[in-house]
């Protein structure tokens, strides 16, 4: 009875060694392993498609405000200096100085003006500008302008202090082309004076000030077709170009002088337009 205890005691030791040596040697097959879960964050997503529409939309805004301005009147005169202005020596100049938001211009032994230095445009666009005469009997705001690659003269005043036009228009000035036309202009008294280029037309209006301060209505002056005409300067004028405002032996003062481009539908209408 005890040698088949004994006997039974060393089997089972025999098979429980054998077990665990099989254990030890595949243990993924017999024991089981733990899992760790692992938390991984969700990316943050940019929505790409808004940011860049609306990085476009503000540089697009930007440009229409940027564009848009060139179509109000800009000033070329600030009011209180010549700045952007020289003063060329034509011979014999008189006196240009700026007091009270004024360019007083005094009267010379023959020219005496400002020319505007910056750049300008040289078709579709429209300047204005208020001007008297304070003693004289001649032109006291004759402004040269660009016409395309050419340039003109707008004569307000002159050969006796009545005379207007355009100087010069296939070799003939104020005087003598089909411009010409004779107003009535008042010492001290503010005249505003606008003019507007295009590649058909060349057009100048005028309007006076009352006494009472207040504007009368505006009135086309001249207004004409340029197309396969020749445009062009009086030699006393060409130290002037591209851009001034003279006067002949006349004093005069000047003040609010603007400039603007004409929009593309204003330029478009003025082209098809017959007179």
């Amino acid at each position: 009875m005890s040698k088949n205890f004994t006997s039974i005691v060393i089997l089972f030791c025999c098979i429980t060694f054998a077990y665990q040596s099989i254990a030890n040697a595949q243990p993924n097959r017999f024991r089981r392993t733990k899992q760790r879960t692992v938390f991984v964050p969700t990316p943050k997503v940019t929505n790409k498609t808004d940011s860049t529409a609306n990085s476009i939309t503000g540089k697009t805004n930007k440009l229409k405000s940027k564009e848009s301005e060139e179509y109000i009147w800009q000033p070329l005169f600030d009011g209180k200096t010549l700045e952007g202005w020289t003063r060329p020596e034509y011979g014999g100049d008189g006196d240009v100085t700026v007091k009270d938001g004024v360019i007083k211009i005094e009267a010379g032994a023959s020219m005496t003006g400002i020319k505007y230095e910056k750049l300008v445009p040289t078709t579709d666009y429209e300047i204005r500008y208020q001007a008297r005469r304070t003693m004289g009997g001649d032109f006291f705001a004759a402004l040269t302008f660009p016409v395309g690659e050419s340039f003109c003269t707008f004569i307000n005043g002159g050969w006796g202090g009545s005379a207007i036009g355009l100087s010069s228009i296939d070799g003939l000035d104020a005087s003598e082309n089909e411009t010409n036309d004779y107003k009535s202009f008042k010492d001290k008294t503010w005249y505003e004076f606008r003019v507007r280029v295009t590649g058909k037309w060349i057009t100048c209006y005028q309007r006076e000030q009352d006494k009472e301060g207040g504007w009368q209505k505006e009135e086309r002056i001249i207004n004409v077709n340029i197309t396969d005409k020749k445009i062009g300067l009086r030699m006393e004028t060409d130290l002037y170009k591209p851009l001034a405002i003279c006067t002949w032996v006349t004093a005069s003062e000047l003040k609010n002088i603007e400039m603007r481009k004409l929009k593309p539908e204003e330029v478009e209408e003025d082209l098809k337009r017959e007179e």
